[in-house]
C-alpha cells in the first residue's frame, strides 16, 4: 500500500440505505450467513473491485468516526488495488 495519507471530514459522510457515502467511496456492509458477522466492504463509483474491510457483530452498528477511519485507511489501498487491476 502507498504512504498516501487522506483526511476524511465527519461532516462529509453521509448515511444512506444502511451505507456510508464519502464522495464516490460507499462503506457497506454484508452480512455472512456462515458466522452471523457482518463484513464492511469499501466500494467506488465505477469500480467492478472493492476490499473488506472490517467485520461487527451481527447487530453492531459502528459509528461515523468508525467510518471515517476506515474510509482513511482503506481508501488509499483500493486505488493502489484498483491502479495495479487496470495496469
Amino acid at each position: 500500500m502507498e504512504n498516501t495519507e487522506i483526511k476524511v471530514n465527519l461532516n462529509d459522510i453521509k448515511m444512506q440505505d444502511g451505507m456510508f457515502v464519502y464522495g464516490d467511496y460507499v462503506l457497506a456492509p454484508q452480512k455472512n450467513v456462515f458466522n452471523g458477522l457482518t463484513s464492511w466492504w469499501l466500494s467506488k463509483k465505477l469500480y467492478i473491485i472493492n476490499v473488506y474491510t472490517t467485520s461487527t457483530q451481527n447487530g453492531e452498528k459502528i459509528f461515523v468516526e468508525y467510518a471515517a477511519k476506515m474510509f482513511e485507511q482503506y481508501i488509499p489501498y483500493l486505488e493502489t488495488i484498483y491502479r495495479k487491476a487496470v495496469a
